[in-house]
């Protein structure tokens, strides 16, 4: 379709004027009257306009207008190129292969979200031990001065190559040794990525197998979120309230019809403020005082020519006279209370 853009100076004496295109020349030839005509809009149009007046007092300029061109959806929806590489090989991008000159400056990119973040320079691009987060699309570009607004406006064209990386699936733990304090709460993460798509994972704990989506044995497994990369997912096992007991090795299993992978997160789990404590009680502990053990003869007759003590020396101990549960005789015990005792321990009388 055909679309003008007009610019309008009011100035005396008369100022000239001219179109300007990301501060460089327009694409197309401006009139005398101010008519910037596209015969034909297309995609390389797109950018920011502005039009300025060469006055006596100076040059003056108009605000920008960014004009933007969007093709119908059935025309949007072109394929791109798809490059398949095993995960673990390599592969080499061409600009000419895209379409792309190769006299200028070229550099590479890799669309991410709306932007496109350059990953190389080079008419070349090569890839070596290539990884799942690699996959994705690439565009060449020729830029003719580095601008991030015209690599922000390339991003929004279809990609010239995808990248897609096949291979067995791989776990990578989002930290390997972790150190919890007792009584908080914890969650175990893990990327996994599989092309094909995995068709099983669960974690493995010290006393249960959970699915994610499932939660049992003081664990809760939560669903698995998109990851950061394509084909790439996240997993999380939640502890509500971390004891000593959880101390240990966790394995993230997942399988894929190319293989199986593993994940192992090692937990380890120091005393806090939530930790168990001694408890203090005030129910009474009765100990009982054991009568000596019988002194061999020769002890009992040097005893027998010891002087008597005394009996001025130190009172006598008082004894508290308490009835026997064996018999009517009464047992000379001293009576003891014990006010602390520990909350897992079981005294026995």
């Amino acid at each position: 379709m055909a679309v003008s853009l007009k610019c309008d100076v009011d100035s005396n004496p008369q100022a000239s004027h001219r179109w300007m295109k990301d501060d460089g020349d327009p694409p197309v030839p401006q009139t005398k009257d101010g008519f910037l005509n596209f015969t034909s809009i297309s995609r390389e149009h797109i950018g920011w306009y502005k039009c300025s007046a060469q006055h006596s007092l100076g040059t003056f300029a108009s605000s920008g207008y960014y004009l933007n061109v969007r093709y119908e959806e059935i025309l949007t929806k072109q394929p791109p190129r798809q490059v398949e590489v095993a995960l673990g090989g390599g592969v080499t991008l061409e600009c000419a292969s895209s379409g792309v000159s190769t006299s200028g400056p070229n550099c590479w990119g890799r669309l991410s979200g709306n932007r496109l973040e350059a990953v190389g320079a080079g008419p070349q691009l090569r890839l070596d031990s290539v990884l799942y987060q690699e996959a994705g699309a690439y565009r060449c570009v020729a830029p003719a001065k580095p601008d991030p607004l015209l690599l922000e406006r390339k991003a929004m064209l279809p990609p010239d190559i995808e990248v897609v990386v096949t291979g067995q699936p791989v776990v990578y733990p989002v930290r390997r040794n972790l150190t919890a304090v007792g009584g908080s709460q914890l969650s175990l993460s893990v990327e996994f990525c599989a092309n094909p798509e995995a068709t099983h994972a669960f974690w493995l704990t010290q006393n249960v197998v959970l699915r994610p989506g499932q939660e049992g044995g003081g664990y809760i497994a939560q669903n698995v979120t998109e990851g950061d990369s394509t084909h790439c997912k996240r997993a999380a096992l939640t502890i509500p309230e971390v004891l000593a007991e959880h101390a240990g090795e966790y394995l993230f299993i997942v399988r894929s019809p190319r293989g199986m992978a593993d994940g192992t997160v090692q937990l380890n789990v120091s005393r806090g403020s939530h930790s168990p404590k001694r408890t203090w009680s005030s129910k009474p502990v009765l100990v009982v005082a054991m009568p000596p053990p019988a002194r061999p003869v020769q002890e009992e007759a040097a005893a027998a020519v010891v002087p008597p003590r005394d009996v001025h020396d130190e009172p006598p101990p008082k004894v508290s006279m308490m009835p026997s549960s064996r018999g009517t005789t009464p047992l000379a015990t001293p009576l003891v209370f014990l006010s602390c005792s520990l909350a897992a321990t079981k005294l026995f009388v």
